[in-house]
């Protein structure tokens, strides 16, 4: 079985190609555009959008189920698709406020209302590679905080006026993801709020890290899948639930483990 992934959404890809490699499946990543996290990939496809879709195919030929990720190319995967099996697999804008009626896969629950016929895989990571860190030795405690095109931010914000220096706050943004898990091991506290009720791959490094992680999970959601996130309102709002966390570090240990 040869598997081709293409684009590398959050890492997601490459993690999946290296497990799919552990148990002894031939399994590749292709993407189109760098970007600032560096994650691992096997081709890059350069060119214009045309030269992109010819080199794909030309590529895809050595392997039997082309993986794609975030495809939003629906004409391309549409040709494609005529050639090859392709799974589709969605993670976020990609399909929010759109529609899918063909089987694929979706990353966060939120979006399996947009796909009927949809399956959801939870974002993995690779926790071989990645340590728990239960205490630091931050003199101040560090904050860190993910903001993306669907985070609530002002909420953020608001409790950064509010807090002022007792806390340092730092945003992931920009930072190869080796960094970004530097920051995060040496961090006490991870916030990810977003408008979907769920959460990133970031906040799974987070726990894996063991760091309590802050975001805002309705109720359904948490009914259902039961995720190890702390409400963001849970003391009454989200400066109240930092300070209580922060301050208190058998309870941080507790939400860390």
């Amino acid at each position: 079985m040869k598997i081709l992934h293409v684009n590398n959404i959050a890492g997601v890809a490459s993690t999946i190609s290296h497990e799919l490699r552990n148990r002894g499946i031939i399994s590749d990543v292709l993407i189109f555009d760098e970007n600032p996290y560096s994650f691992p990939y096997d081709y890059k496809i350069t060119g214009n959008r045309f030269m992109k879709l010819l080199k794909t195919m030309l590529k895809g030929f050595k392997y039997d189920i082309i993986h794609w990720h975030y495809p939003k190319q629906r004409k391309t995967i549409s040709i494609y698709s005529k050639i090859k099996p392709v799974i589709k697999h969605y993670h976020g804008t990609d399909l929010r406020g759109k529609f899918e009626e063909a089987f694929c896969i979706v990353s966060t629950p939120d979006l399996l209302e947009y796909a009927p016929n949809s399956i959801y895989i939870p974002n993995p990571v690779d926790i071989e590679k990645i340590k728990p860190v239960y205490r630091t030795k931050n003199p101040k405690p560090i904050i860190t905080y993910y903001c993306s095109a669907i985070s609530k931010i002002e909420i953020v914000k608001e409790a950064k006026s509010k807090i002022g220096d007792k806390y340092q706050f730092i945003e992931l943004k920009g930072y190869r993801h080796e960094d970004a898990l530097n920051l995060l091991a040496n961090s006490d506290l991870f916030i990810d709020i977003r408008s979907n009720s769920w959460y990133g791959v970031t906040s799974i490094e987070a726990m894996a890290l063991g760091k309590p992680v802050i975001g805002d999970i309705k109720d359904e959601f948490r009914m259902e899948y039961n995720p190890p996130i702390i409400q963001y309102n849970y003391y009454k709002n989200l400066t109240n639930t930092i300070n209580e966390i922060l301050n208190n570090e058998n309870l941080r240990i507790k939400y860390a483990i």
